[in-house]
């Protein structure tokens, strides 16, 4: 077994973790330096300056987090894929996060001095309910390997971090559909990830950015401009802010991001994107994450605009104009995901004046 194997599961056993949350036999969250881990663990594979992504719960954190001003460094055999990173800010340890093996989620509840929570919603939106009223009944969480839901995730929160566990089954709970919030918990723990609070968004901060939009990005809307569509789906109104900002109001709630700008064309497009990493936002109507488009498309014929237009119907239900504005909506609800589009198409340069099937009076 690899030296840093040998470690991670000597610190997973080790009984200092089990008196409180915060820390990992000799690593404790906004205490623990940079020299103090090296001292522990030895050189790191890689050490670098990085911004904090937690794909979980982001949208709980600073935005402070997407600034490059953190350390990070991984510990393991692998630069790329290291079986224990740190980050540190101000000199300070704020996350771990482990790759474990061999580690059984039945010993969580003699290493970790905390109660386990299992999320009925996603980890965000748990973290924030955390002390809302609870089902009187164990909670219990069902997994269908035919469809692909192997495994299960844990919680904890307390006054100085979030904690989050991912377990998939041993071979010998590969028949198991269940686990209670209760226990006995199965399989092995694959992952452990541990956030400093100090990293949560500050009472007051924006939820999303505004920042500006770099120069060539081709946008459609204009800043503070406004587009109401409706599709098969329903009706979606988008809102635009002073740069990248976006709001999303869809069935009587809104939730909003900070698009990027592409640094290249990417399937034509020069314009604004966003992936929906996670479940980056509160859930509403079974959505907790958006994949969002906004640019131009270009083209040199009518005939080569309907038939990307047709090609994007296809899998989108969507709108358009006769001057070219496309404004795509839709849901996949088994990813819980919003699918957002909106394009302004020309052709040779110009806006065209007429194409079949337009319904302008579905886009306002």
């Amino acid at each position: 077994m690899k030296k840093i194997s040998i470690l991670l599961v000597l610190l997973f056993a080790g009984t200092s973790f089990g008196q409180q949350a915060d820390r990992w036999k000799g690593l404790v969250i906004d205490e623990t330096t940079p020299e103090q881990a090296i001292a522990l663990l030895g050189k790191p594979a890689s050490d670098e300056k990085s911004e904090v992504y937690v794909l979980w719960f982001q949208r709980l954190l600073t935005n402070d987090t997407n600034q490059t001003t953190f350390r990070r460094m991984g510990f393991g055999s692998e630069k790329d894929f290291p079986d224990l990173t740190l980050t540190f800010s101000s000199g300070r340890l704020v996350v771990i996060e482990a790759n474990l093996k061999d580690t059984p989620a039945s010993s969580l509840t003699s290493t970790f001095a905390t109660k386990w929570r299992l999320p009925i919603k996603d980890p965000a939106t748990e973290f924030e309910d955390w002390d809302q009223p609870r089902p009187t009944e164990n909670p219990r969480v069902g997994t269908d390997p035919e469809k692909g839901e192997m495994g299960y995730t844990l919680l904890a929160k307390t006054s100085k971090v979030f904690t989050l566990v991912g377990v998939l089954p041993s071979v010998d709970d590969m028949t198991k559909t269940e686990v209670s919030e209760a226990g006995p918990y199965w399989g092995n723990v694959l992952s452990i990830t541990i956030v400093s609070r100090t990293l949560e968004k500050k009472p007051g901060e924006e939820e999303v950015g505004d920042g500006p939009i770099p120069k060539g990005t081709e946008v459609v809307m204009a800043p503070g401009s406004s587009i109401t569509a409706e599709t098969s789906t329903g009706t979606i109104t988008i809102k635009a802010g002073k740069g990248l900002r976006r709001d999303y109001t869809w069935e009587g709630a809104t939730r909003s991001v900070e698009m990027g700008a592409r640094p290249s064309r990417w399937y034509g497009s020069l314009g604004l994107g966003f992936p929906g990493p996670g479940d980056h936002w509160k859930e509403h109507n079974g959505i907790t994450r958006g994949v969002l488009e906004e640019g131009q498309m270009r083209f040199r014929t009518l005939v080569a605009a309907m038939k990307w237009i047709n090609a994007r119907k296809a899998w989108l239900p969507l709108v358009y104009r006769n001057d070219g504005l496309l404004v795509g909506f839709g849901k996949n609800l088994s990813r819980r995901q919003l699918n957002v589009e909106v394009w302004q198409i020309y052709i040779n340069g110009k806006k065209p004046t007429a194409l079949a099937g337009s319904q302008d009076a579905k886009i306002r």
